[in-house]
This record gives C-alpha cells, structure tokens and sequence, in this order.
C-alpha cells in the first residue's frame, strides 16, 4: 500500500472525528455554554467515537461476498455480540469440538456461503444445520439464539404456533405447531478412546480424545439450567431443527436467526433460505428401525417415577414421541399380563396424533413391532402365552403381524437346539408368530421345507459370515433380513468419538444391501448391570467398558446403547435439568438423516431413476457390512458437506431441475 493510500484511509476515519471535535469546540466558544452542557455534548462525542471502534471490531470474520446474495438482501444485519469472533453456519453431520477443528470449515459452499442458511427439503422431512458462535479474546457470556418463521411469498408459512386445546404451552416435549426447534450442544469430554466391539484393531476411524459435541438440549432449557459461558477461543454450536410437514406448498421460504445479547441489546441476524421441493416422504416408514429399551427402570429412576403411574405412562409417551418424530420405532418386550392400553395406543398409532400432542413424521402410523416376553419353562407355557397374546391382539384391533417373539440374544452354537426348539414351538400355534433372532444367518438354524425357523433375521452389521446371497435367500424364502448395532469399517458406530455422519451410513447401507431392518440396543443403558455403576450422562460418556466388573478393558464404549439423555436426573441431582422427557443426541439425529436418506433413495429408485442410485450410492458407500476387510480404513467420507451435496443430488434428480 503506497503513502497516499495510507493517509487516505487515516483521513477517511479521522476527518470525521476531527471535523465534530472542531464544530463542538466552534459550538461552545459562540454560545458561551456552561460547563455543563460542555460536558454533555463531549460526552456525545466520545459516545460516537465508541461506537466507531465497536464497529470496527465487531466486523465479521467471515464476510458475505455473494453478488445475488446482496442483491437480495440475504446477508447478516446487525453487529456481532461484543466478544464474538465470528458467526457462521455448518452442516448437520458434522461433530464439532468445543474449539475450532481443522476439518471444519467456517464456509463449506453448501449449507452457508457466508450470507446466509441455505437449505433445501421434501415435505415430512425434517433437515438441520449447526450455528456456530466463536468467541474473541474476551468471551461471551450473555447470548440468546432464536429462530423465526419461515415465510413464502405467497404468504404460505412454516411456522411455530403452538396449539393444542387445554394443552400447556411451556411442556415443549408437546411438538403440534412446533416446527422448528432450537438445541444449544453440550459437550462430553472423552477421556478414554473408545475400542473393542466397536472399531478393528487398527481404529482408524475415530475421533481423537477431547470435548466432543453430542448432547442437544432445548434452548429454553439449557438457558434456564445455565445461561451461556462461552470462554475465550472457543466455540458454542447451535443445532436447528425444521420439519416440512405434509402438503406444504413448494418453493422458498425465508426467515431469520437471532443471536441476542439481553443485556446490551446487541442484535445480529442471519438470513434462512428454505427451498421445499414438490417431493414428500411416504407416511409409512420404509425401513423398520428398531431403537430397543432394554429395561425401563432406566428411565423411571431417572426421572423418579414409579412403574404402574399416570406421571410413567405420560414419560414414556413423551420418549416414543420423541423416537417416531425420528423416523424410529421404540421396541419393548412385554409379557401378556403387563400388555396395557398403552401398550396398544403404541401399536395403534394412537399417541402418535395431535390429539396426543404429536406433530411430524408417521402421523397416525403405529409401532409395527412388539418383543412379546413367552414363558418357555414348557411347550405347553410358551404356546398358552402366544394363544393369550392372540385374543389380546384380536380385542384391541391390533395386527397381529406386530407380535414378536426374539428368542435368544446372540446365541451360541450350544443355544442353537433350544433356538430350533423354541422356534418349532411357536410356529405349532396358528396363525404363527413372527420369530426373531440377533444372529447371522446359519445353515444349523435353517430348515429346507416351511416353515422357516427364524422370520426375522437382524444380523450383526460384521465383516463376515454371510454375503449378499445369503440375504437374498432368506428373503426369498419369506423372511426379512436386517442388521443390528454397528461396527467399523463394515458401518459407522454409535459413539460419540465417532464421526457425525457415522450413523448416517446405516440407511444407505440398507439400501445398498435391500436389508428389511436396522436394530439398535440399547436406547438407555444407562447403568452398567454387571458393574453396578450408573452413569453420570451428562458429564461422563463412557457408558459400558468391560474393565468396570473384572475383566480387561478391552471393550471400551463411549455413548454405547445410550442415543438420549434423561432430562431429570435424580441419582446425579447437578445434572438435572428439570426437564421430564428425553434429550436427543447429534447420534440419533444423524440416524434419522439416514433413514430419511433411504427414504429419498428409495423414491428415486421407484421413479425410474435406479441407475443414478446405484451409482451415487456406489460413490458415497463403495464397501459396507461384508465387503469390508479387518484393518482397513471405512470406505466412505467423515466430512457432512458431501452427503448433503449426495442428498441434494438425489432430490435434483427426481425434480429434473436444480433447487
């Protein structure tokens, strides 16, 4: 920069001040002021100076540059809150840590560009995006983040108007009206690396050790918990949620993040663009997805409840409301004398309507599958349960393809002839059970004429023992053919020290592979049994290690079988958040992108459009489940941005346009 330019941008700032200082003193000499008014418009003067240099140093690190942007208006207004560094938006699948990542860029050209949130959706879908907050040198510790409706042109809105007649409108696990959901992310420090069951021996696939975003609290209950302390250097990410629900009217639609500092009325806004395409997901989930609750006392200690009560009945609604609005079914396993009416609602749909206070996805639609518990001391014990669980069926209008039998969990090659037996003796009752079975397909289990021994096979998602031929036979045999939990390099993990979009695979891996199902255990496994010892979830994410009750610590779990958080905790009372109902985790978000994933993959394949699938798929996931090799590194890209340029790419293809 030459001299003149120099002196030119010292005139530009200081002309202005130098020109007001002299117009005060020119002010004061010809009136003859008091020193009182002197005082004042000094004081004025020095007002607007600071002002000057706030504005200065609340320019945003990253800058809206996009041509059409600013010529639609779609850039941030406002200044940053004084102590941020900058403001920025990023994709759902990624896991942030509580400082700025390497791999995380502060514009990824998809989701943000630097101006604004730029989103797009099918109707019953519901898509996310993270907003970041960086502190400066000084930190930030009185902030507040909100969102606005989403308005079309044609005066069409996404909004938030609760409604719900009689209904409260502080109990925000009600979602009728609820739209678009704010969630501040909480951090857990992983301390010890998770290994074992979960990664091969090589863990090339996981996240270092550190404080990795997971838990995704209400805004409004994390601010009345503890309002924001956003120290020095690091960084607050904020989780969206929007649903499109059914019928909405495609196109764009426009509105507005806050991020709000209460006490000096600072104010900076981000733009949301949301385009909805003239696409809409199928009411009927697809996929059956079967998010398992091992054992109920888990949650009723948490929350302090007792079994058999209104305050359990109306908990337990709130966590399978909260798992259908993910595109996930809550699967329990009951004996006949504990089948209650709300165990029917569950398989009816009936919770899952308005009425009910529910609003998303599978309105309506009820859970469509049951582990009913049988008593196996006999033959005659086992089939006298199926026999009661019929007329139970049959007087609650319930179908009874819903009615479950899981033999054994992970059978041995020794457990096998009791599985033959027990298996047998269910198929004897007419109209049969559905058996089901968490072991890979064995030809000790098979049987050459009809019936099959096992209907439901959920393997488990490893490296070995079966093929895609073998998933083919079984299905067309009449059975259905599914996978459970999750191991790397064959799929994404469920934990925490994983990578965001590791759950994520799961619903492409389905498609890849026509599986029928995908089972998750455990939803809350939130005291390790063998150990004695309850979790301290919101501080500790080491949910299950096998050197807690003995054994060597090679089996270490950072989040395993635990996808949500209890909002009360009453064995760990400084981590209550007065809140009675679940929390979610980016884990289980992630899970629903997926399944909504192979909703949209299953569209396109439906639409003519296989080949592009296949090939997109083959891009995004080219080795899963038994393709995979021991030691090698996952087939598939950790970084979120190109499985949303993925998604996008199917959405482009059904509309034959671009968004």
């Amino acid at each position: 920069m030459n001299v003149l330019k120099k002196i030119g941008l010292v005139l530009l700032f200081v002309a202005p001040l130098a020109l007001a200082l002299q117009l005060t003193l020119n002010y004061i000499e010809e009136n003859k002021l008091e020193g009182r008014a002197v005082s004042e418009l000094l004081k004025k003067e020095m007002e607007f100076r600071t002002q000057q240099k706030k504005q200065a140093a609340n320019k945003p690190l990253v800058e809206c540059t996009d041509s059409l942007a600013l010529k639609a208006g779609l850039k941030p207004k406002g200044l940053l809150p004084t102590g941020l560094k900058a403001i920025w938006a990023v994709n759902d699948g990624e896991r942030l840590a509580s400082t700025l990542s390497d791999e995380v860029s502060r514009q990824d050209g998809v989701v943000w560009n630097g101006c604004y949130v730029d989103l797009v959706a099918v109707r019953d879908e519901v898509v996310a995006f993270q907003l970041v907050l960086e502190a400066g040198g000084a930190g930030q510790h009185d902030l507040h983040v909100s969102m606005s409706e989403l308005s079309h042109q044609d005066g069409h809105k996404i909004n938030n108007d609760f409604y719900l007649p009689g209904g409260d409108e502080a109990d925000i696990s009600n979602s009728v009206g609820r739209r678009i959901e704010v969630f501040r992310e909480e951090f857990l420090r992983v301390k010890e690396s998770s290994r074992g069951l979960y990664f091969d021996e090589q863990r090339q696939h996981i996240l270092p050790m550190g404080n990795w975003a997971d838990i995704l609290t209400p805004v409004s209950v994390a601010d009345a918990f503890k309002p924001l302390d956003l120290a020095a250097g690091r960084i607050q990410p904020y989780w969206v949620d929007i649903y499109v629900p059914r019928g909405t009217p495609a196109g764009s639609y426009y509105g507005w993040l806050s991020v709000v500092t209460p006490s000096s009325g600072e104010r900076y806004q981000v733009p949301v663009r949301l385009y909805v395409a003239e696409l809409e997901l199928p009411r009927q989930f697809s996929l059956q997805t079967l998010a398992y609750l091992a054992d109920s006392r888990q949650i009723r200690r948490r929350h302090g409840v007792e079994s058999g009560t209104p305050e359990y009945a109306q908990l337990l609604k709130r966590y399978q409301q909260m798992l259908h609005r993910h595109r996930l079914d809550l699967v329990v396993d009951k004996p006949v004398r504990r089948a209650d009416q709300a165990v029917a609602d569950m398989l009816s749909g009936t919770i899952f309507r308005a009425d009910q206070g529910y609003e998303g996805p599978g309105e309506g639609v009820g859970t469509k599958m049951l582990f009913t518990q049988l008593n196996t001391t006999s033959k005659a014990t086992l089939q006298g349960d199926i026999k009661s669980w019929q007329g139970w069926f049959k007087r609650n209008k319930l179908p009874w393809s819903a009615a479950v039998y899981s033999i054994m969990d992970e059978p041995s090659e020794e457990d096998y002839p009791t599985v033959i037996a027990h298996a047998a003796w269910a198929h004897e009752v007419r109209p049969r059970i559905k058996t089901f079975l968490t072991e890979k397909i064995n030809n000790a289990l098979l049987r050459r004429k009809k019936p099959e021994y096992i209907d439901v096979w959920s393997m488990p998602a490893a490296l070995s023992g079966y093929d895609q031929q073998s998933i083919l036979d079984r299905q067309k045999a009449g059975a259905e053919v599914g996978v459970y939990n999750g191991y790397a390099p064959a799929t994404g993990t469920a934990l925490i020290d994983d990578y965001a979009v590791a759950m994520r695979t799961w619903g492409w891996a389905a498609h890849k592979f026509g599986l029928d199902s995908w089972y998750f255990w455990d939803i809350a496994y939130w005291h390790q049994k063998r150990a004695n010892r309850a979790t301290d979830l919101w501080n500790d994410p080491l949910t299950y290690s096998s050197g807690l009750f003995g054994g060597s610590a090679e089996n270490v779990g950072n989040g395993d079988g635990s996808l949500l958080y209890p909002g009360e905790d009453k064995l760990f009372p400084a981590s209550d958040r007065s809140f009675a109902g679940p929390v979610a985790s980016i884990r289980l978000k992630n899970w629903r992108r997926g399944v909504q994933d192979y909703e949209l993959l299953k569209m396109a394949t439906a639409k003519g459009y296989g080949t592009q699938v296949n090939q997109l798929v083959q891009k995004m996931i080219p080795k899963a489940l038994f393709e995979s090799e021991e030691g090698e590194a996952v087939s598939w890209s950790q970084q979120g941005v190109l499985w949303e340029r993925a998604r996008r790419e199917l959405i482009r293809l059904m509309l034959a346009k671009k968004p």
